[in-house]
């Protein structure tokens, strides 16, 4: 009889434990950067928003279209973010790629288009998605791009939950900023 019941909520309990490990797991998606949506005749400089450390998660790459008349430039001290110029789209997806594969929750990259106001393309936004069991959320940022003049100026902050959270990892003895 025990033998019965221990074997009926291992049935029970083993269809749960599959789903754990297939959500945890991920999905099958490639981390590859979708370079079907960049084109590859235009040079970029190559602009990173923060990436200070392994993990930083207010990390994003601007990949700004090189000799038009914009300038793509973060609103961060200039120790906290780094321009690469005149590079091919090649290289720069090979950068993205070894800046976002360094991050240990990163799950893949959303690649959106930049315009002006006249509806012409100044770059690519290359946004880091994340597995969302680790934040809650697979994007976890607030992008916005203020034009002054010839300069776009690139403000990006955390969702509230987010932030929230980081603001207290830093005091839990695994993590300094």
């Amino acid at each position: 009889m025990k033998a019965r019941v221990l074997l009926a909520i291992g049935l029970l309990i083993l269809p749960f434990l599959a789903g754990c490990f297939l959500f945890v797991s991920g999905s099958p998606e490639s981390p590859e950067i979708p370079s079907e949506t960049i084109d590859p005749t235009v040079r970029y400089d190559i602009v990173l928003y923060g990436g200070r450390y392994m993990d930083d998660l207010e990390t994003l790459i601007v990949l700004d279209i090189a000799g038009d008349k914009y300038e793509f430039i973060p609103y961060l001290p200039k120790s906290d973010y780094t321009i690469v110029k005149n590079q091919s789209a090649e290289q720069a997806l090979a950068y993205a790629r070894d800046v976002y594969t360094s991050q240990s929750a990163y799950q893949r990259t959303r690649v959106s288009r930049i315009v002006d106001k006249e509806n012409r393309l100044i770059g690519y936004e290359l946004r880091p998605l994340y597995k969302s069991f680790r934040y809650g959320y697979s994007d976890i940022m607030f992008v916005n791009y203020v034009f002054q003049g010839d300069k776009v100026i690139i403000h990006l902050k955390l969702i509230d939950p987010v932030e929230r959270r980081e603001k207290y990892r830093m005091f839990d003895g695994f993590h300094s900023r």
